[in-house]
């Protein structure tokens, strides 16, 4: 896998990450990718985790109607194809996911 910035799709793992949700309709593949993250583990996210759950959060930026001026437009299609109102639950994932990957992640080191 292979790193060539820090940007949320920067990355060979996100890059397959939006391969795959390409070929989803609905919120399900954002989700799941969000619930995979334990919140309550003190230990270090692992980078591919986390660059999977921080591409999962630009998505849910873009269906807010927030993009990323980095956003692939893959990624875009998919947000405007997907036209969804994510929950107020989703967002909460979501942020605390991206505090948890700031605060104790492999990525963070990394970068």
């Amino acid at each position: 896998m292979g790193s060539w910035g820090p940007g949320s799709f920067e990355n060979d793992t996100a890059g397959e990450w939006l391969f795959r949700l390409e070929k989803t309709e609905g919120l399900a593949f954002v989700e799941k990718t969000l619930a995979a993250v334990n919140l309550d583990s003190e230990d270090e996210l692992e980078a591919p985790q986390a660059e999977k759950a921080l591409a999962a959060c630009e998505v849910l930026a873009a269906l807010l109607g927030s993009p990323s001026d980095d956003l692939p437009p893959e990624a875009e299609t998919w947000a405007e194809d997907n036209a969804a109102d994510p929950s107020g639950e989703l967002i909460e994932r979501a942020i605390a996911v991206i505090d948890r990957v700031l605060e104790n992640s492999e990525l963070r080191q990394q970068w």
